[in-house]
């Protein structure tokens, strides 16, 4: 390379560096949401399509669950969503035309369900928060003329906005889910190595270490639950394969915790004749399995272990000594077996050839929390707020008419049991009041071109996305929807 080309790429790297730290992550998000937010008005409003606000507040809804990774299937899920939403909507309208009580109990016990879905699911829960809010935009103030061309036209710009933000997500600074199953895996593995090394230890000692694991294994059953296939080939029947031994391998440690004292080795070494070999096998394990995955190399497995008794010594035991003595055999053994099937596993996944194992026949990972009390009582009051929001609809009748049941009601999903304080929210709204008005009063009535309006969208977007929080961004821009 000469000494032109070296400067100019160290000039070129220079900018880049300088380019890449100027735009971060919270930047990025924020043009991407604020481009979304723009094309979702002018792309309706250059077709002379209505409801360009619904394909607005779809994008707001989607953006308030904060910076995922997109993918086309997850916006097909979310298009999905809101197909149901909207053929249980109009359903519900052509089974009660007129019964506007019944309709409205039946519309609140779809709704409610469907935000408990959207509470108790371990992946993006837009899908079915979306469900339940397109299933609530089909209603036309209960007005009757044209209600099923007007669903239509919802469901149809709810999904516009669907593919807008998909499409933008994907191809404008793609944020790409990291894949740490594995990683996370081998820090398990670390701590369990840590705990077997102290079994001999005093019994707080050990305790101090549980607390740890049973977070660490928490992490690996969220990252096993809302990951698909990675960059390792792993499917999801195989990562929960992983999971259930790891989790084998943690419950026979703790059983061993609890049962060892501080002469356990000496103890199970005067009436085990090969504990040595069981023992440091075991050690090796942990140690080699740890490691595997980050340097890539294969675990030697040793053969299948199994107790050899000094009958001589085991019958001067009582009965319950001699129940203990089994007892803490059977687990090591339990344990030394959990430990070569994970090494099986491990060497598979390492080896160049399609990663292929026995799934121990491990059941299917389900793909929602059931019947967590705090996801039941968010539930109750998202049912209680579309209630009380409907009585104040029916007695006021506010110029965004049932709009107001149906916003309030979505959001209840973020503001329930979130740090979400009324005052905060009381301020956000009169922020938003007071900027809204005066955008409306000064800016809009001199715009005149269709690229003024784009870009009065975007700033408007922008601010709310960038220099707010994007869980309550949201309350900041219903002043634009």
């Amino acid at each position: 390379m000469t000494q032109a080309q070296e400067k100019s790429h160290s000039l070129w790297e220079n900018i880049s560096s300088r380019l890449l730290f100027s735009l971060s992550d919270k930047l990025k998000f924020a043009l991407k949401v604020s481009l979304a937010m723009m094309l979702a008005y002018l792309i309706p409003m250059s077709q002379g399509w209505a409801q360009a606000q619904t394909a607005a507040i779809t994008i707001m809804l989607i953006a308030a669950a904060g910076p995922v990774g997109e993918s086309v299937s997850k916006g097909v899920k979310r298009v999905w969503g809101t197909i149901i939403g909207a053929v249980i909507g109009m359903t519900l309208i052509g089974i009660f035309p007129q019964e506007r009580a019944l309709y409205l109990l039946f519309l609140s016990l779809f709704v409610t369900f469907f935000l408990y879905l959207a509470r108790a699911y371990k992946g993006d829960m837009t899908v079915f928060m979306l469900t339940s809010v397109t299933m609530m935009m089909v209603f036309k103030n209960g007005e009757v003329d044209d209600v099923f061309l007007y669903g239509i036209d919802r469901t149809y710009m709810t999904v516009l906005g669907i593919v807008i933000y998909m499409f933008i997500g994907i191809f404008l600074w793609p944020v790409k889910v990291q894949d740490d199953t594995l990683d996370i895996a081998g820090d398990l593995l670390s701590m369990q190595s840590e705990v077997y090394s102290r079994k001999d230890d005093q019994t707080r000692k050990r305790e101090v270490l549980y607390a740890p694991l049973r977070e660490k294994e928490k992490l690996l059953e969220q990252s096993v639950a809302t990951s698909d296939a990675g960059e390792r080939g792993l499917s999801i029947e195989q990562r929960n394969s992983l999971m259930l031994n790891i989790k084998e391998i943690n419950e026979h440690l703790m059983l061993l915790s609890c049962e060892a004292k501080a002469d356990f080795d000496a103890r199970q070494r005067d009436y085990i004749e090969n504990f040595d070999r069981v023992e440091d096998e075991i050690r090796k394990l942990l140690a080699l399995l740890k490691s595997a995955i980050k340097e890539g190399r294969e675990v030697a497995i040793p053969v299948q272990w199994q107790p050899v008794y000094d009958f001589g010594k085991i019958k001067l035991l009582t009965h319950l000594e001699r129940a203990a003595l089994a007892s803490a055999a059977s687990d090591m053994e339990k344990l030394h077996t959990a430990l070569r099937h994970l090494a099986k596993k491990f060497n598979a996944i390492i080896s160049p050839y399609p990663t292929h194992f026995k799934l121990s026949g491990s059941p299917n990972p389900s793909a929602f929390h059931w019947f967590d009390p705090e996801d039941m009582k968010g539930a109750l009051i998202s049912f209680l707020i579309f209630w009380t929001t409907t009585i104040f609809w029916i007695v006021v009748n506010p110029p965004a008419g049932f709009l107001v049941v149906t916003l309030a009601t979505a959001l209840s999903i973020l503001t329930t049991f979130s740090p979400l304080k009324p005052s905060l929210l009381i301020v956000i709204f009169s922020l938003s009041f007071v900027f809204a008005t005066a955008m409306y009063i000064l800016v809009l009535p001199n715009l005149h071109y269709g690229w003024e309006l784009g870009l009065f969208i975007f700033l408007y977007a922008f601010i709310g996305f960038y220099f707010i929080s994007p869980k309550i961004s949201i309350f900041f821009l219903l002043g634009i929807a």
